[in-house]
């Protein structure tokens, strides 16, 4: 009786041991995933920097300067959810970088036209918190500098520009 309950404890452990090696093996897989596709981004946009012309004629864009403005924005958002993801960038943060970045008109701008793709593309609740902070700080920032153009520049608002 207690041989078998020591095998039966034995198999257990081993049972559990090899759920985790297999946990383990998952987790390093999709991180391994995960950094080939930012690789691949970022060859993909240092491409683009490279070459304008063909990667503006690709998107339909016409302004080059707007085109290298916007794949700077995008590689930098890619980066900072990377870095948030990987728990690198505490949410505080975060939330000073994007009010700086917000700050400018051409940021807000863009991420008003491109706030939808990277909702979409928002998958775990890490990804999708990050889009909430992202889009909080946008709306944050939007909100102030109307304010900020209805009653004129009497009521400055720190870092954010004059209209």
């Amino acid at each position: 009786m207690v041989i078998a309950l020591l095998s039966v404890l034995i198999s257990s452990i081993a049972l559990v041991g090899i759920a985790t090696s297999l946990l383990l093996q998952a987790r390093q897989l999709r991180a391994s995933q995960v950094q080939a596709s930012a690789a691949s981004q970022v060859q993909l946009m240092k491409f683009a920097l490279d070459n304008t012309a063909s990667a503006m004629a690709l998107i339909g864009d016409e302004d080059p300067e707007i085109f290298a403005k916007e794949v700077v924005l995008n590689w930098h958002i890619s980066h900072l959810l990377m870095s948030y993801n990987n728990k690198t960038l505490s949410e505080a943060h975060l939330r000073r970088l994007m009010r700086g970045l917000f700050a400018a008109e051409d940021s807000r701008s863009w991420w008003a036209r491109v706030r939808p793709s990277y909702d979409d593309d928002a998958t775990s609740r890490r990804e999708r918190r990050f889009f909430s902070i992202v889009d909080a700080e946008f709306q944050h920032a939007s909100k102030t500098d109307h304010v900020q153009c209805e009653e004129g520049p009497a009521r400055k608002v720190p870092d954010l520009p004059t209209c």
